[in-house]
């Protein structure tokens, strides 16, 4: 008989079961959020576990039937409407993972993926190289991950004799030096900046002003902001803490932000909110021909060349952003590419 129970220390439903004789336990991924309710897509497990040791127990053949990226996507989305109304995760995130899987699936068959069983290592490289030309490979490390989550899917909950080529799929870091904003895209920016969705608004500002890591910014909670000593400290990121002072074009900016329950920014039920940023530059990019090449590192860039260009001896700005090594550093300063200091607070003051 299948399970679903809460193990202690994880966040997430976990699912108990036999197979031959032998005790198969594993996490479903779904956060329980301490509510002892078991959600309806654990529910669905759990069926077709039942389900398939009945099949087993009278000697009926399990036989699975080929399914569609598209009807695979299909029931991913239906997945994440389901724990969106569990409030498992936000409507926002439910919707902003759809339209993912609905940019990834159009690449996916242009390369010759229309069905799960269709994929091959040389398959799975061949739509890696498709979407680094146009997206760098930090941006298309989670989007692997996404996609390689529907194939393990069907493997975990229908057994179905697939092999997982994404797992296997080695994606090179990007080592390479980052560019920073040219006049021209920051001008633009703060056109578009006022009327886009409030979570990009937030994460701009802190990146432009703050040289923050996105994750830092996200999980930025108004406890941690010091507005007496206008200082902000940031959690752990990469092991360590950041202590840095608050932008003055922040200060009532964060003051009078609307913060959602908890004191949070932005919605802490969504894991890779650099992911989401990406999504929504690539949006902005086709939408204006611009920003090409540009990464969620790109604010933090601007942010250190401005202050290499003023003339601050590095191991301040160093100490500033919250680099450990120069090498780290300098790969975080473009200033062939940023020769705007003379306007550039022009142009801040205008997002």
């Amino acid at each position: 008989m299948a399970t679903a129970f809460k193990r202690k220390g994880s966040p997430f439903w976990w699912i108990s079961h036999y197979e031959d004789k032998v005790q198969k336990r594993y996490s479903t991924g779904v956060s329980h959020n301490g509510n002892g309710t078991i959600p309806v897509p654990i529910k669905r497990i759990l069926a077709r576990i039942e389900e398939r040791d009945a099949l087993n127990k009278f000697g009926i053949p399990i036989a699975w039937e080929p399914v569609s990226v598209e009807d695979a996507f299909k029931a991913q989305k239906t997945i994440l409407n389901s724990r969106s109304v569990s409030e498992d995760i936000s409507d926002d995130h439910a919707m902003r993972m759809s339209d993912m899987l609905d940019l990834y699936l159009p690449h996916l068959q242009a390369v010759g993926i229309n069905m799960l069983g269709d994929l091959t290592p040389n398959l799975a490289r061949a739509y890696m190289s498709r979407r680094l030309e146009s997206i760098k490979p930090t941006t298309f490390k989670p989007e692997k991950g996404r996609i390689a989550a529907v194939w393990q899917r069907y493997i975990d909950e229908e057994k179905a004799p697939l092999e997982n080529h994404w797992n296997k799929l080695k994606v090179g870091g990007e080592f390479a030096k980052k560019r920073s904003l040219t006049q021209e895209e920051l001008n633009l920016l703060s056109c578009i900046l006022p009327d886009a969705p409030i979570e990009m608004q937030y994460l701009t500002r802190m990146g432009f002003y703050m040289g923050c890591r996105m994750k830092m910014a996200a999980t930025l909670n108004i406890d941690q902001v010091d507005f007496d000593e206008r200082l902000i400290r940031f959690g752990k990121v990469k092991r360590k803490e950041h202590t840095q002072s608050l932008h003055d074009s922040l200060y009532s900016y964060l003051m009078d932000y609307p913060l959602l329950p908890g004191g949070w920014f932005v919605d802490q039920g969504i894991e890779n909110w650099s992911a989401h940023y990406c999504f929504w530059m690539d949006k902005v990019r086709e939408q204006t021909g611009l920003f090409k090449d540009i990464t969620h590192h790109c604010l933090r860039v601007t942010f250190n060349t401005m202050m290499m260009e003023s003339g601050l001896p590095e191991q301040v700005t160093m100490d500033i952003i919250g680099h450990s090594s120069s090498e780290a550093h300098d790969r975080y300063k473009d200033i062939k590419a940023a020769k705007f200091q003379s306007t550039i607070n022009e142009t801040i003051r205008g997002l």
